[in-house]
Parts: C-alpha cells; structure tokens; sequence
C-alpha cells in the first residue's frame, strides 16, 4: 500500500487524551450491545491512498464532486479518515475516469509536500 521510503501523511485516531497513560483499558457498550476497547492507530498515506479513499466517499455517495473539491487540506484528510474508519484500508472506488483523474489532480495540488 504504502512504500516507507515515499513521503507519507499520517493521521491519527486518538481518544480524548493521548498523553494520559491508564494502566486498565476501557471498555465501551456501542449501539449494537458489543462492548469494545477503541483501538488508536496510525495510517500512513501517500497521494494514491488519500485519492482512493475519497474516490471511495464519492462512489459511496458520502460526498457528490463539486463538494471534494471545496475541501481543504483537513477536511480531505478527515474524509480519508473517516472512510478508513468505516470501511477499513482496503478499499475499491467505482467511478469513472474522468472523475479519477479530477480528484487525484486536486488532492496532488492540495498535497505539494507529497509530491
């Protein structure tokens, strides 16, 4: 997915307060009666991957094309990462090519350093 040696974005899933260390977890009920620990984690993502996963939220219908591209460099960032979250990291966009090239275009002028 991600070469260690290419510039990278890494965005991160954290509580209320990452530097506070508790010596128990904490258990969450969620809505389906589970409960869960919150598990913090960090994604390391290049042009491709932020690309893809806002391809993802389009073909998804999260988000329509005029919209991605209002965004700014945090809302793209908390777009991927919310689909990362939803959907986990392995995902397939179905829009066509021309839209492809359109939202790879833009997230690429919004990310200069990672280029």
């Amino acid at each position: 997915m991600v070469d260690s040696n290419v510039s990278c974005l890494y965005i991160k899933y954290i509580g209320k307060q990452q530097s506070t260390m508790v010596e128990t977890m904490r258990a969450t009920i969620y809505d389906d009666g589970v409960k869960r620990i919150k598990a913090k984690i960090e994604v390391p993502m290049d042009i491709e991957d932020v690309s893809n996963f806002v391809l993802h939220a389009l073909s998804n219908k999260v988000v329509d094309l005029g919209s991605v591209q209002t965004l700014n460099k945090r809302e793209l960032l908390q777009l991927a990462k919310d689909e990362v979250k939803n959907n986990g990291v392995n995902v397939n966009a179905s829009v066509d090519n021309d839209t492809t090239v359109i939202v790879k275009n833009y997230v690429k002028q919004m990310f200069p350093e990672l280029d």
